[in-house]
């Protein structure tokens, strides 16, 4: 049940479905979904979410990732990510919202000899 705060039309404003902000007054589930702390555990829930059109994306927990979310610290967020960061191809959005929660930019230990690396790998 929800209580309906506002309704939306975007039919006259060019868009093609209705907005509709709630405020959720009471759920009904089953307690076989919820974690040790009475949450829901994601990975217990097939979740489904829509892209778009006809399109939808069924959430597997081998997709599923974790972001910690800092309790006394902010992260830097995207916006102070390096530029080799932000631009490496390799990294997805995903990589780049893992970074974005660090507290700070670790410095770079340049007496760090790595053994396993080429011997001729400069920075």
């Amino acid at each position: 049940m929800c209580r309906v705060s506002k309704i939306h039309p975007l039919r006259d404003h060019g868009g093609a479905g209705i907005l509709v902000v709630a405020e959720v007054i009471t759920m009904h589930l089953d307690e076989e979904i919820l974690d040790e702390d009475s949450l829901i555990d994601p990975l217990k829930v097939r979740q489904v979410a829509s892209l778009g059109g006809d399109y939808y994306i069924d959430a597997r927990p081998e997709y599923l990732f974790k972001i910690p979310k800092p309790i006394a610290t902010r992260g830097i967020g995207v916006d102070n990510l390096p530029k080799k960061v932000k631009q490496n191809p390799t990294l997805t959005g995903n990589h780049l919202w893992q970074l974005a929660n660090v507290a700070k930019i670790p410095s770079m230990d340049i007496g760090y000899h790595d053994p396993s690396r080429h011997s001729g790998w400069r920075t």
